[in-house]
């Protein structure tokens, strides 16, 4: 457009807006909540509107603007402010002030009205924008994914439904510690990363000689490129852990179940009958040692494995010698208990009464340890319960109301006659039984992944295979419980010589966007030290393997590293916190 219009600039009247706030500033000078910021932005609104001005002013020179820029003629410029800036009553960005997962960021604000915090973080690694979606005048907020040993520049804002904003004029310093000096180095192969599952593996970490010293057991979350995000610290030994939908995570310790926030503080406490714990702790009647697992249901109750001893006659006192003579024997059975968040026990099962009490496997001494259970998985289509039997080297199912036996998967050798019912026949080539096997996971096609340790390939008193000649794997099987057939559909193990064997220990994982199958080595032992490898593989035959990480690092410590437990989350922050 060529036209033109001549708009005159005003300006004594738009003094007068300036005399008022400095006068109320006067009026509230001990008002500490507002900042500089607040003032300037109030005094840009407070100029904003200057359509009543009149002609009576003195002249200044006329201003030229191209109708193509400002098109609204001057009797129609707004007669009312634009929406004021939500006001930051207070805010800060500290540390975590719990040790336990100290690589965590808190920010915390009181804003007027309710809005939604936005922080943006400055290092060396480059910039990252986080917006949170809670809508709130309170807010006490995670900011996650910082790495160890550095140092952040934080800015935060808060923002309105409708759009407007609000930027605190401080910046904020976080300073994030160093991993201590006697955390193992880890390393990390990408062999294919695009093909990976974008997410977080999380591993339990410990010493291979126990939590002896200070360093307890360590909950790790890596990145896709390998890089600590997150980790907790705990003083005790822990083996299982659960990832929630709510975005915590639930653990097992012997003494006790704990669900723990990304803050790193307890949400949930449950414990046995001995143990003392935290203000929102309660009792689990009769718990004696929970131990390995312990799994939230959909019905938001806790399923966990527990101690059953017995005294029995006529019992075997060797798994090596058959010419051993029987006893009387006090032999630990597990039982298998639900309870919900009040610590109130729903069902008990006692595995002695649901398997052959006699049948016994090696690993049985010392200890007499007949079932060793490390697994119990609730399957909510047919209301049953799938438990990992790892000194029967078997998998079972059972009703999780009543107790009844559905079937059991392993091999054949050794059984009373009244469980030849229960035994999944084998089809299918190949075919291959789980040995002392770990953690069955079931997939979206009904099928158990199964990590299958291998020890012995065989039961009392057949002869044993050594464990130089060994080697231990993932596979899967398919179940047909109306036929009572069991078909191995997928296997896999390192391709590597000497084969990679860990007799004890192992998980297995589906991951839910590609298919891929992250599998855990979790106690390898190499002469006199123990290490852990952890592999993504792809759910194909044959896999291929995309990303391994391997703990093997025995200058921090020269007995190494297990790995008890892993897990997989897809989003680092809960789902919904953040856009």
């Amino acid at each position: 457009m060529n036209r033109e219009k001549k708009y005159r600039i005003v300006g004594a009247r738009s003094i007068a807006p300036l005399f008022l706030f400095l006068f109320l500033i006067a009026c509230n000078g001990g008002n500490t909540t507002t900042t500089d910021a607040d003032l300037d932005a109030d005094l840009d609104a407070d100029m904003t509107d200057q359509s009543d001005q009149s002609d009576d002013i003195p002249d200044l020179p006329d201003v030229t603007v191209d109708d193509d820029l400002i098109e609204t003629p001057e009797a129609d410029l707004p007669d009312e402010d634009p929406v004021s800036s939500p006001i930051i009553v207070a805010l800060s960005v500290t540390m975590n002030p719990n040790p336990a997962a100290p690589l965590v960021g808190v920010v915390t604000a009181t804003t007027e009205p309710a809005t939604r915090l936005r922080v943006t973080l400055e290092s060396s690694e480059g910039s990252e924008t986080i917006r949170y979606t809670q809508l709130s005048s309170e807010h006490r907020l995670p900011i996650l994914g910082l790495l160890p040993g550095k140092i952040y520049t934080v800015t935060a804002a808060a923002e309105t439904p409708n759009g407007s904003t609000k930027t605190h004029p401080k910046n904020f310093t976080l300073i994030t510690p160093s991993l201590r000096l006697d955390f193992p180095d880890i390393q990390h192969i990408n062999h294919r990363p695009e093909g990976r599952e974008p997410g977080y593996i999380l591993i339990v970490l410990g010493k291979a000689q126990g939590p002896v010293d200070d360093f307890g057991f360590h909950t790790v979350l890596f990145d896709i490129k390998g890089n600590i995000r997150w980790f907790y610290q705990s003083d005790g030994r822990q083996h299982g852990l659960q990832t929630l939908p709510n975005g915590n995570l639930l653990m097992q310790f012997s003494q006790r179940v704990l669900e723990v926030d990304m803050f790193g503080d307890s949400v949930g406490e449950w414990l046995v009958g001995s143990a003392t714990g935290g203000p929102l702790a309660v009792t689990v009647a009769g718990g004696k040692r929970f131990h390995h697992s312990a799994i939230q249901t959909l019905n938001d109750t806790i399923i966990v494995l527990d101690d059953d001893t017995r005294m029995m006659e006529n019992y075997p006192t060797s798994d090596t010698d058959p010419d051993a003579p029987k006893d009387t024997v006090l032999v630990r059975g597990d039982a298998v208990i639900e309870f919900n968040r009040d610590g109130i026990v729903l069902k008990q099962h006692y595995l002695l009464d649901i398997l052959d009490p006699y049948r016994i496997g090696y690993l049985f001494i010392p200890g007499n340890q007949w079932s060793h259970a490390n697994y119990a998985l609730p399957i909510a289509d047919d209301d049953s319960i799938v438990v990992s039997v790892r000194h029967q080297s078997c998998i079972a199912k059972f009703d999780r109301v009543t107790g009844d036996l559905r079937w059991i998967l392993g091999n054949h050798e050794k059984w009373d006659k009244t469980f030849e019912p229960f035994l999944l026949a084998p089809i299918g080539i190949p075919f291959e039984w789980q040995w002392y096997q770990h953690n069955p996971k079931l997939t979206p096609d009904d099928t158990f992944l199964v990590f299958d340790n291998g020890n012995y390939r065989a039961m009392p008193f057949d002869p044993p295979l050594i464990a130089e000649e060994n080697r231990s794997r993932a596979v899967e099987y398919r179940v047909d419980e109306v036929n009572m057939t069991v078909e191995q559909i997928w296997e896999w193990f390192p391709n590597e010589d000497p084969l990679v064997y860990t007799a004890e220990l192992g998980d297995i994982h589906h991951l839910p966007q590609t298919g891929d199958v992250v599998v855990t080595f979790g106690s390898i032992l190499e002469d006199t030290a123990r290490k852990a490898r952890i592999f993504e593989v792809t759910h194909t035959a044959p896999a291929e393997v995309l990303y391994e990480l391997r703990v093997d690092d025995i200058v921090a410590n020269e007995m190494g590293w297990i790995v008890t437990s892993s897990a997989f989350r897809s989003s680092l922050y809960p789902e919904g916190m953040i856009e």
